[in-house]
This record gives C-alpha cells, sequence and structure tokens, in this order.
C-alpha cells in the first residue's frame, strides 16, 4: 500500500514480460504508468516505451488507451528517426494506432496532408493517405518482433 506507481510499473517489468506486465495492470494503467517515463531522452528507456507500447496496441482496448493520451502519441512521432530499431517499433504501433481506430487514421492523415509530422515514414505516409475510414482496413506490415514461425521436422 502507498507504493509509487512508477516503482510498481518498474516492478512488473523487471519480474514479468510487458505481456504479463500488461495483463496484471491493464491497459488504461499500463499507459499512466508509462507516462512520467516519457520525456526521458535515454535510448534504453525508448525501446523500453516502445516495446510496452508494441503490446498494448495489439487490441482495440489498448489502442484506445493509448489513443486517449497525446503525449504518447507525440512521443512515438518524434522517435521515428532514432534508431532504425526504435523507428520501427514507433511506426508498427503508429500503424497499429491507424488499423484500429479511425480517429487515429483521420487525425494522422490530416497531419500528413498539412506536412504537420515531417517525421512520419514515407511507408506510413502512403499507408494512411490511401486507408479507407473503416477501422482495421490498414493492414500491419514491417512488425519489427514478427513471432516464430512453426518449423515442421
Amino acid at each position: 500500500e502507498g507504493t509509487p506507481p512508477m516503482h510498481e510499473l518498474l516492478l512488473c517489468t523487471l519480474l514479468f514480460s510487458p505481456e504479463d506486465a500488461r495483463f496484471i495492470l491493464g491497459s488504461r494503467r499500463m499507459v499512466r504508468m508509462l507516462y512520467p517515463i516519457f520525456p526521458s531522452k535515454d535510448l534504453g528507456d525508448i525501446h523500453a516505451l516502445m516495446k510496452s507500447l508494441r503490446i498494448l496496441v495489439q487490441d482495440k482496448r489498448g489502442v484506445a488507451a493509448v489513443w486517449e493520451s497525446v503525449e504518447i502519441v507525440e512521443k512515438i512521432v518524434e522517435t521515428l528517426g532514432t534508431t532504425t530499431e526504435i523507428t520501427k517499433l514507433a511506426n508498427y504501433c503508429l500503424q497499429a494506432l491507424c488499423a484500429s481506430n479511425s480517429e487515429a487514421l483521420e487525425a494522422l492523415r490530416s497531419c500528413v496532408k498539412t506536412d504537420l509530422i515531417p517525421g512520419l515514414s514515407q511507408i506510413l505516409c502512403r499507408a494512411v493517405a490511401d486507408a479507407s475510414v473503416k477501422p482495421g482496413s490498414l493492414k500491419l506490415k514491417d512488425d519489427p518482433n514478427p513471432k516464430p514461425k512453426d518449423e515442421k521436422t
């Protein structure tokens, strides 16, 4: 009782995988707990945050929780030039937002049209510009952490 939320998040992410931490904490709580670390410029912190967000944006509940925090969306966009791996994670998170949330798709489409976000990758720009408004119409590509395929022996 009385444990600061940040310590609880760090404890969860140290003891468990991001997937398990999300299951324990829930989407909204995990987003709230990630928020204080977002001002960090440390590449290790940013990488860990992007990996956590990748877990969060895998379903509609997580997407909704991420989209509700504009600061987190801004941080995702800011990281689109940091390193190749972080760029891929950030791009994946943005694509997941567009694929599952029509409001996110419209907002990002308008940013692309008005050149408000020059850091967006060309692939995402094309995907956002060409996607239908219907949620789920944008197909995710280039998953930065693809699941291994079952091999037949």
